[in-house]
């Protein structure tokens, strides 16, 4: 179990990051960010499937090639694109924020299931933790600082939900498969899961591109090519391919009711990349709230390994 704990944090250390590049790179859109994304993802896992790519085509079924389509979509088209037009709509707090909420989300809906805890116990755990996002609420929005009308605050916040219980969907039906299923280990579920994505991600962009959609600015510099084609690789190795096998590894050690709170980790970190983006040190309620949804996460774990033992 501790183990999984550890893959979980490494999975938000690097999930973290993809809140920046929407702040980076506000000249893009979130379709062609996720797009290209994604295709590159998709390649990467392609070369790396290949020395068992016998292994793969033999074993998946027509119901699990379905289920990677869903999984594609929820966790990573759909999720993505929410996102980044959040970020760039609302900033990087509310929406680190509110995708937050996943471990509540995760915990209530896998309470019940084998292997899981009631709920009784996780009630202190889960009050810290809705306690820590609430501070970060509080913060942002008293401190303002967002220049955007009221109608697209409110577009991004109704993104970030839709972002939230996308991913929250995803994080639970891809948990209950992995806890379910030995076919494929968590590395091979990645790579198949990439490779289903970025043929999605093919498809997506020929057809954004035969539409009149507006994929970026006009006049962009060669360097913001520069950055855009780097920060795009870095997200598909670094947040798909590497995050996404620390997470599926996590999914498979973990009871669903402590690994949905791992998640928690991506807004924390999310956060601290945010400060360091914005060159400032984070305000007393944002300290206050950081505290507190890493000492409601700890006594989630110190629960399960009790339970455990």
């Amino acid at each position: 179990m501790k183990l999984g704990v550890i893959f979980g944090v490494m999975a938000g250390m690097i999930w973290g990051g993809i809140f920046i590049v929407p702040r980076m790179l506000p000249d893009f859109s979130p379709l062609l960010l996720s797009c290209v994304r994604y295709i590159i993802y998709g390649a990467v896992s392609a070369a790396v499937a290949v020395p068992i790519a016998k292994k793969l085509i033999k074993e998946i079924s027509l119901k699990e090639f379905i289920l990677l389509v869903k999984f594609a979509l929820a966790a990573n088209l759909v999720y993505f694109v929410f996102m980044t037009a959040s970020v760039q709509l609302i900033g990087v707090a509310p929406v680190a924020l509110i995708v937050g909420l996943v471990p509540v989300v995760a915990t209530v809906a896998g309470s019940g299931v084998k292997g899981s805890l009631k709920l009784q116990p996780l009630i202190g755990p889960l009050f810290l933790i809705f306690t820590g996002l609430l501070f970060i609420n509080i913060d942002v929005f008293t401190v303002g600082g967002i220049t955007v009308s009221f109608m697209g605050k409110a577009a991004g916040i109704v993104m970030a939900f839709c972002a939230l219980f996308s991913w929250s969907w995803y994080a639970l039906r891809n948990a209950g498969y992995l806890h379910t299923n030995n076919r494929f280990n968590s590395s091979e579920w990645s790579v198949l899961l990439g490779i289903v994505t970025g043929a999605l991600a093919v498809l997506v962009l020929i057809i954004v591109i035969l539409l009149p959609v507006k994929l970026y600015n006009d006049n962009l510099t060669p360097e913001r090519w520069y950055l855009f084609f780097a920060m795009t690789f870095l997200l598909a190795v670094g947040a798909s391919y590497i995050g996404n096998s620390f997470w599926n590894a996590a999914s498979k050690r973990l009871p669903l009711t402590l690994f949905g709170q791992m998640i928690i980790f991506e807004t924390l970190f999310g956060l601290i990349y945010g400060f360091i983006y914005s060159g400032r040190l984070p305000r007393h309620m944002e300290v206050l709230a950081v505290i507190t949804l890493i000492c409601g996460v700890y006594w989630s774990v110190r629960v399960h390994i009790n339970k455990k033992g």
